[in-house]
Order: C-alpha cells, then structure tokens, then sequence
C-alpha cells in the first residue's frame, strides 16, 4: 500500500524487542517475531518490487495490487471474504503472509479464494 500510495522509503522502528512490548522483528533471545518472516517472505517473492496497476484499491476493504513480474498482493482489511480473481494457466500458487505455499486450480480463467487481512500473494 506504502508503494501505492508514492512513499519512496519505510523506516523499521524496533529491530529488536528490547522492552517486552511486542515491537520488533526478534526477541531479545533472538527469536524471529512472525512480522520478521513477513517481511523476509516479501522481499523473497518482490526483492524489487515494482507496482504495475490495482486490481481492487480498497472497494469494500479488498485491495488487489499487480507488482512485476507477475505477481498480485491481496488481502481484505475488513476481514475474511471470498473474491473472484483474473488469472490465466491452469494453477496459481498462493503463498501466505509467513511464506506457506499452495497450488489453487484455476477455472474457466479465474481463481476463487478466502481473502483476509493478511496478505497473500499470487504467482
């Protein structure tokens, strides 16, 4: 969303949870928080990412955002919901917000999926 709404940098505020507040990405023993395999799983599927149009930009809380190479970020911030989604070939694979990965069939050119605020990624 950063992207598409034109911001250039995000800064990280807490690496580390230094205070038990449930901020950062590890724990002071060095444990990963699950917003550290979030981002890690991001930056493995778009290490450069590159915004190329929106499906959805926020009807009803559903966003939709088409990056390079092909591939389309989801989630619905008002929670669990079903949508219809475009897609071309025979399967899509869906990978979760924390990295989970699964192949959906895809029928007569479209993929239904329960989308919510989590994001997933479609390739």
């Amino acid at each position: 969303m950063a992207i598409r709404r034109g911001v250039d940098r995000m800064h990280i505020m807490f690496t580390t949870d230094t205070d038990n507040y449930n901020a950062g990405f590890f724990l002071r023993d060095g444990t990963w928080q699950p917003a550290a395999k979030a981002v890690q799983t991001m930056i493995q599927l778009l290490p450069q990412p590159k915004l190329t149009g929106a499906l959805s930009d926020g009807a009803n809380g559903y966003f939709a955002y088409w990056f390079k190479p092909r591939t389309l970020m989801v989630w619905n911030a008002t929670g669990p919901k079903t949508v219809t989604i475009p897609w071309s070939g025979n399967t899509v694979c869906v990978v979760g917000m924390l990295g989970e990965e699964k192949l959906v069939p895809v029928a007569n050119g479209s993929v239904q999926l329960r989308v919510g605020p989590c994001p997933m990624d479609l390739h």
